[in-house]
């Protein structure tokens, strides 16, 4: 994760962005470029972040790499097919899983263990707390889950943050109402 931000940042060439976004891996991207360099964004916005996993997440951790490195991006395309909840259209469910399926396995294997399993993941609660609690840009959070969103409520965040919660949505909540959330990053960010 680290060196996608990393990545992210000389993709900017210096430039900041006024807002980051990024939803699941993305979220560690962006608080992780944020932490890196403070200067790269003024404000950002998480989409259920793959951050602050709990317990059972956590264990299951492992298991969840092994898959991805046995069947690779059909491990992937599954999770992320079953990411979304009962109603949505199947053609977004498949266009999801198609680019899943078009991301080498090992990629996914690896990107899951740095998100994870490795010492300086942000995948664990603790270790995602201890890392967000030195953020310096206002952040808003969006979850589908009000477990996730729980498990962020006790950090210090900057002023401005904000945590959302919309239950009933998956975890491509962004796909499946764009609109929506549009309206709601506009909103926060003309309220700060």
């Amino acid at each position: 994760m680290s060196r996608v931000a990393d990545d992210l940042a000389r993709h900017l060439s210096g430039r900041p962005a006024d807002v980051a976004i990024g939803h699941s891996m993305g979220g560690q991207v962006v608080v992780r470029l944020a932490l890196r360099s403070p200067a790269m964004a003024r404000a950002l916005v998480v989409v259920d972040p793959a951050y602050c996993a709990d317990a059972d997440e956590m264990r299951s951790a492992p298991e969840r790499f092994d898959d991805l490195l046995h069947r690779g991006a059909v491990s992937g395309a599954e999770f992320a097919e079953g990411a979304f909840v009962a109603g949505e259209p199947a053609g977004l469910r498949r266009a999801v899983a198609a680019q899943m399926l078009a991301t080498p396995g090992p990629v996914l294997a690896s990107l899951f263990s740095s998100m994870y399993l490795e010492p300086d993941s942000l995948g664990s609660t603790a270790q995602a707390a201890r890392a967000l609690r030195l953020l310096r840009v206002p952040v808003l959070s969006v979850y589908s889950s009000p477990q996730a969103a729980d498990r962020v409520t006790s950090v210090p965040w900057p002023k401005g943050s904000e945590v959302v919660v919309w239950p009933g949505a998956g975890h491509y909540l962004h796909l499946e109402r764009p609109g929506a959330f549009a309206d709601l990053v506009n909103a926060w960010l003309r309220a700060l």
